[in-house]
């Protein structure tokens, strides 16, 4: 074993998987916007390939930071199509009073807060900023709620009013088609156009397995309101097969109108909800098994509002030879899947699917202005043999490659949003799927799936590129797999599956434990961010102490659907927040029951319902066999903030207004740095405008409140050319037309004589390392508060080791582990260092994971001028070889308090031993502290040709300091904070030599002697 332990993080270390990043804490890949606001691109990914995320936090003014960052993968392009949906509001009696639960909608604004009415009079002290529920002790079942949205401290129009469930569930009656037939799976969507969400229905009598022989009954599709309104009945006919893997049904908006559509496999005898019959209403194709495997297919786009067919079109992929499939009994060549997909990155395309135990085909159609179009066709057959067999009984709607795309995860294999094949990794099919952003610790989404038959048991794998990630074996059938965060002590998501492949820590791969009994679906449920195991009729969570997995919820007067494989009709954020509802079947078969949390939260999310990762997921959840949704971002008590939608609403949604606002005008581009340009803008007269969307290149969306007009994009790439938009949001959600502009940013060569300044200055400094999770070195700084410009030149540094370094320091505070950034030299180069969150491993240019953000080929210079300036939320590393001409380092976004410190750092990376670098031409700043950060054995010192400060005072060992580098010593006890005990130290020996020799140093009021008036001055200071 090679036992070798590198010394310090810069060396070479072993490559890595492909996007792989470090596990710091840090957001590599954002941008931001500000009035300032702050974004930095994805450099291991191309400039299209953004992702980012918006803090929720507080309301967002023209002195506030929105970071965008992004480890989840997050489309880029243009925005997605989205339901314009209402508050959701749903109200529910608990022990501790009423709960009312609503939706944050995904274009709202991050500072918006909301006030809650019960019967007219407002619940809450102040406004509700930190979650979308509220418990109100003093409801009842007889009370009346309604949530009203502040945005720049202006209160919009209330939402509809809510009634209080007696119980956490809703029965929403259902019109039984015959004693025969049992609700089977359902899926939602906005059918009426009112911004609420209706329910489909697949109702299913006889029905049989592809595997089996036997005639089946009709299956029927109903759609209801919440309420129980049957808004209308579809028979789909003896020539659909009932069975779990024949009637694959969508519930989407795929035109744009506002109100969804009902997209479905058809044939002869197909009758709409008018009575209008689809082909030939007297063919039976039915064979003397029972199976059809001839006669026409018919994919056709129904009304979402009245049932009635709009379209109908020849099914893709077409039957053809039934024996090409696999077999020619119809097994393998009559399994489909369907999904929903933003093939074009703008709007939904329809994906129907045949086969996958052997040939796979699939196709992609478009439903626009009343046209049925097919976009491609993809065929195993067809010079994609790699792909076939890969398929599993359900997919995945991803974009897995950061294009603005959406992909096809197929099981084994994904299939590029252009129709080709992306990856195959020839693992064999599958019996469950999960795809989301389950590792956050490094970039992308991941795929894990168990395996009926192949190399592997269960598998862990880059959603893009397809590299194992992990992988366990097994004998034989993994039947049940599933992958989720349910364990908080851990990062990232967890995975297990049945066969003895046992629970395993997502990131690595490690088995924890036996894997939890129940391995069937997830769900949102409690008041924390960890998933809780959904199964049959029953929640659980998993204890990773006790191991084992105890009853949140066991509902009762309920079923499940499709035998051991025990699915809800549907689970999905269907109203409130962003947690989940779970709906089943009531066991009379008479009715569906629809459950919801009775738990409070403090977390807040975006409905998940704007995410179109997980929108599609609930599109697709009723195929084959129904897995659980996953969004495009981690949810976890370890996430990153959570991220905005970059979507743009289309539908009337609750008050039916879908009149745009007018367009900002005058976009102008005010000022430009290498990694910054600053905006403006005229606001538009309109009244209802309550906000500005900001995007770049079309993507990295971020809000501006109605009355600032400014912005200020940081962290962008020198040289390079933006495109800028800025629209204007009213308060029913709709936008206004973009006023467009384009911009570069400077080229990060700057020219600024600076070789006039302090020196020579000599510092000594000790320590292991300023490196890893906590540094230890001799700082000689100052404080600075705000925005900062410092350069100096390093004159050398003393090798009592490569890795000894000298330079400029930015840091938060003194504590050994906190943020910081460094240019520094060691005796042979110039590189620049960081640490992005506190006790987090530092990282460099000269590192892989820091590598990207260097603007200098290599990560290195031989320049030994260094400079370091701050703008907001960002840190600019220049290096030059004169001191007048500057070229830029790095740009680093890093999350620092306003006041910092700034300095001279030295170590000599060997323990018990002093590295002396010698400094000249210090500008910027003028150092007064002198001190040893972290474990230093032998203390450093600092020579700057000045003379030294005032000795210690009474009882105090360390002398005073110079906090602010004034020349005034008002930290007495030297402890290197101001408090209430330099004032007492300071009165206590006012008059003593000590004091009264320093004029210069105590003289806080400033009238040339020592007197009361200076302790009062200090005091004031404190």
């Amino acid at each position: 074993m090679n036992s070798h332990r590198p010394r310090d993080g810069d060396e070479p270390i072993p490559s890595r998987e492909p996007n792989d990043r470090a596990n710091d804490g840090s957001d590599d890949d954002e941008y931001q916007f500000s009035n300032r606001v702050d974004t930095t691109r994805d450099r291991d990914r191309s400039r299209s390939r953004l992702r980012r995320r918006t803090f929720l936090g507080g309301l967002a003014s023209s002195a506030a930071l929105l970071a965008v960052p992004g480890s989840a993968q997050q489309a880029s392009g243009p925005a997605r199509e989205m339901e314009n949906l209402d508050r959701g509001v749903v109200a529910v009696q608990t022990d501790d009073g009423v709960l009312v639960r609503w939706r944050l909608l995904g274009t709202e604004p991050d500072g918006i807060g909301f006030n809650l009415y019960r019967d007219g009079q407002r619940v809450n002290g102040s406004p509700i900023t930190s979650s979308t529920n509220y418990v109100d002790p003093d409801g009842s079942t007889g009370s009346t709620y309604t949530v009203a949205p502040i945005v720049g401290g202006t209160e919009g129009e209330a939402s509809e009013p809510a009634d209080v469930w007696e119980n956490n569930y809703l029965d929403i009656p259902l019109n039984r088609p015959g004693e025969e037939y049992t609700p089977n799976d359902c899926s939602v969507g906005d059918l009426t156009g009112d911004g609420s969400y209706d329910v489909v229905v697949k109702w299913t009598g006889e029905s049989n397995d592809n595997a089996h022989d036997g005639y089946t009954d009709p299956v029927i599709l109903d759609a209801y309101t919440l309420a129980g309104d049957h808004l209308w009945r579809i028979d789909l006919g003896i020539n659909v097969r009932a069975g779990a893997h024949y009637t694959q049904f969508l519930v989407y908006d795929f035109d744009g109108d506002g109100v969804a559509e009902l997209v479905v496999r058809t044939a002869d005898g197909t009758t709409d909800a008018t009575g209008t019959v689809i082909g030939d209403p007297d063919a039976d194709w039915r064979n003397d098994t029972g199976r059809i495997l001839e006669g026409p297919e018919y994919l056709t786009v129904f009304d979402g509002s009245t049932g009635e067919e709009l379209v109908t079109t020849d099914f893709e992929p077409a039957r053809g030879d039934i024996c090409s499939w696999g077999d020619c009994y119809g097994n393998r060549g009559e399994r489909f899947l369907a999904g929903v997909a933003y093939l074009d990155g703008e709007r939904p395309s329809i994906v129907q699917c045949r086969g996958y135990y052997e040939r796979t085909a699939l196709a992609a159609f478009d439903f626009r202005d009343g046209e049925l179009t097919q976009r491609w066709h993809f065929d195993s057959a067809d010079g994609w043999g790699e792909y076939a067999g890969q398929g599993n009984h359900q997919l995945s709607i991803a974009d897995v490659d950061g294009d603005g795309y959406d992909e096809i995860v197929y099981g084994a294999c994904v299939i590029d949003h252009d129709g080709t094949g992306l990856h195959s990794t020839g693992w064999n099919h599958g019996d469950a799927l999960h795809c989301g952003d389950l590792i956050p610790s490094r970039g992308g989404l991941e795929i894990f799936m168990p395996h009926e038959s192949g190399p592997h048991g269960a598998t862990m794998r880059d959603a893009e590129t397809g590299e194992p990630l992990w992988t366990v074996e097994a004998s034989g059938d993994v039947g049940r797999g599933v992958a989720g965060n349910i364990d908080p002590t851990r990062p990232g998501a967890e995975a297990w599956a049945s066969n003895g492949v046992g629970l395993r820590e997502g990131g690595s791969g490690d088995r924890i434990a036996d894997a939890p009994g129940p391995k069937n679906s997830l769900v949102w449920w409690k008041g924390d961010l960890k998933r809780e195991l959904l199964d049959d009729t029953w929640i659980g969570e998993w204890d990773p102490g006790a191991q084992s997995v105890s009853t949140v919820a066991d509902f009762s007067g309920v079923g499940s659907n499709n035998g051991t494989k025990a699915n809800a009709c549907l689970s999905g954020d269907i109203l409130g927040d962003w947690r989940e509802e779970v709906l089943l079947r009531r066991d009379d078969n008479e009715a569906l029951r629809l459950f919801v949390t009775p738990y409070e939260t403090n977390h807040r999310l975006y409905t998940l319902m704007h995410d179109s990762q997980y929108r599609t997921a609930i599109a697709w959840q009723n195929v084959a066999y129904n897995q659980p949704p996953h969004p495009s971002f981690y949810v976890g008590e370890d996430m990153d903030e959570p991220p905005t939608p970059n979507i743009d609403l289309v539908g009337a949604g609750e008050d039916g207004d879908t009149t745009p606002p007018s367009a900002p005008s005058d976009l102008r581009v005010d000022e430009t740095t290498p990694t910054s340009i600053s905006l403006s803008w005229n606001e538009p007269s309109d009244d209802d405008v309550v906000y500005y969307t900001v995007t770049v290149d079309g993507q990295a969306e971020t809000i501006v409140d109605v009355g600032v007009s400014t912005v200020e994009i940081t962290g962008l790439d020198t040289g390079t050319e933006y495109a800028l938009g800025v629209r204007a949001v009213d308060d029913a959600s709709n936008r206004s037309e973009a006023a467009t502009t384009t911009a570069m940013t400077a080229d990060g060569q700057e020219t600024d004589d600076r070789t006039d300044g302090a020196g020579p200055i000599t510092v000594e400094g000790g320590g292991a390392d300023i490196w890893g999770q906590a540094d230890a070195f001799h700082y000689y700084y100052t404080e600075a508060d705000g925005d900062f410009d410092v350069a100096v030149r390093v004159d050398s540094v003393e090798n009592t080791d490569e890795y000894a370094k000298a330079g400029l320091m930015v840091r938060e505070s003194t504590d050994p582990d906190a943020r910081n950034v460094m240019i520094r030299r060691t005796p042979d180069e110039t590189s620049v260092q960081w640490r992005r969150t506190p006790g987090s491993d530092s990282q460099s240019t000269t590192t892989e994971a820091g590598a990207g953000e260097s603007e200098i080929d290599g990560g290195t210079t031989a320049d030994s001028w260094h400079r370091l300036v701050r703008s907001g939320e960002t840190i600019l590393a220049y290096s030059s070889s004169d001191g007048v001409e500057w070229t830029l380092f790095a740009a680093l976004s890093v999350s620092l308090s306003s006041r910092v410190h700034v300095g001279l750092a030295v170590t000599s990376h060997d323990e018990g031993t002093l590295c002396t670098a010698e400094f000249s031409s210090l500008t910027g700043i003028d150092p007064a502290n002198s001190q040893d950060i972290g474990a230093v054995s032998v203390s450093g010192t600092v020579d700057d040709g000045r003379a030294s400060g005032p000795e210690p005072i009474g009882d105090n060992t360390t002398p005073p300091r110079d906090l602010d580098g004034d020349g005034l010593y008002e930290d007495i006890d030297g402890s290197g904070d101001l408090g209430s005990t330099d004032v007492v130290d300071f009165f206590d020996h006012l008059d003593e030599p000590v004091v009264t020799d320093h004029v210069d140093a105590y003289d806080f009021d400033g009238n040339g002697r020592i007197s009361p008036g200076d302790v009062v001055d200090l005091f004031d200071r404190l």
